[in-house]
């Protein structure tokens, strides 16, 4: 599954607005998740490719949340401790934050683009807890 946007910046080389192709990739057979992002200057010819196997920076995350709407994770099972440890497993969260996700009275327990939703439903599957997806 993969998300994408097109952005506008500053070409590093020439400081000339080019066009940035960026995105995300939920990348299921390894429960990784992606980003990445590339442009060519057409005023420079300048030419740069990067990627990543975490989250992707705020400026990318923002523009995805833009385009592609806002998606939650809600824990259902099987008990508010079992997806406590499972967020903790997967996110390194401290005990009482990953209690309290696992407590909340909706049942968020993550919210991100839809890439980030289902990739966190994968894992927490992965760590034995239940849960679903859903746009906001």
């Amino acid at each position: 599954m993969t998300e994408s946007v097109e952005l506008v910046e500053a070409c590093p080389s020439c400081g000339r607005g080019c066009v940035v192709h960026a995105g995300q990739s939920w990348i299921a057979w390894r429960a990784t998740l992606a980003w990445f992002r590339s442009y060519a200057c057409e005023h420079c010819g300048a030419r740069i490719e990067a990627d990543g196997d975490d989250l992707p920076g705020p400026q990318l995350r923002d523009a995805l949340l833009r385009r592609h709407g806002r998606w939650v994770v809600e824990g259902i099972g099987p008990s508010p401790v079992a997806i406590a440890k499972a967020l903790r497993k997967v996110l390194g969260l401290d005990l009482k934050d990953a209690l309290d996700r696992a407590r909340a009275p909706d049942r968020r327990c993550w919210e991100g683009t839809r890439v980030e939703a289902h990739w966190m439903q994968d894992r927490l599957r992965i760590e034995g807890a239940e849960s679903r997806v859903r746009a906001l």
